[in-house]
């Protein structure tokens, strides 16, 4: 071969090994730092998404309990199927509905307390995937002695993921208010009305 093409030849050679890829120590290392990044985000992200479906069961209790208040304003009565409360994400004909996190269940309560009146709509909010927090709901309509109507709503979550939805409850604080009473293992998350 012709010196001149040699050369030519070699320069090619120096040139495109220059122009060489990553050495298999380099993606080694790449992939270690990458691999300690997602250990350290993933359960970041985890907790993230967890969070975020909790949230949509407390907003999702938290409309409930709204439109069961103006369905017994408007008709003296609680709404008898979600289907009848028109909430968003929360369908059905009856008293159960499944969301793809949460199944919601309706239950409704006459009560008499101190020798009024209370009635009470409750909701349960059980997770299908026990790594997320239960949560219940109710809302309570209470006729004191004065003949007063008074109105209170609460919500409660569970102090940790896997506990099983509970059934809230009332009582009397005075002769003239309810207040909603969260079940063992579960805190009050949320307190309006009146």
């Amino acid at each position: 071969m012709r010196p001149e093409l040699q050369a030519k030849l070699l320069q090619h050679l120096n040139k495109k090994k220059a122009d060489g890829g990553f050495t298999l120590v380099e993606l080694l290392v790449v992939v270690i730092i990458i691999g300690i990044l997602a250990a350290i985000a993933l359960p970041s992200y985890l907790n993230l998404t967890a969070s975020s479906k909790q949230s949509e069961a407390r907003q999702n209790l938290a409309s409930i309990s709204h439109a069961q208040q103006s369905a017994y304003t408007e008709g003296n009565r609680w709404a008898s199927s979600f289907d009848e409360l028109a909430v968003g994400v929360v369908k059905g004909a009856g008293t159960s509905s499944a969301s793809t996190v949460y199944t919601y269940t309706m239950a409704l309560v006459p009560s008499t307390i101190l020798a009024t009146t209370a009635a009470t709509a409750f909701t349960q909010a059980a997770p299908i995937d026990d790594k997320l927090k239960s949560y219940v709901g109710g809302t309570a309509v209470f006729l004191n002695n004065e003949k007063q109507t008074t109105w209170t709503s609460g919500a409660c979550e569970a102090a940790k993921a896997g506990t099983p939805a509970a059934t809230v409850s009332i009582s009397a604080q005075t002769g003239t208010d309810v207040a909603i009473v969260c079940p063992a293992n579960f805190g009050v998350i949320k307190v309006a009305g009146k």
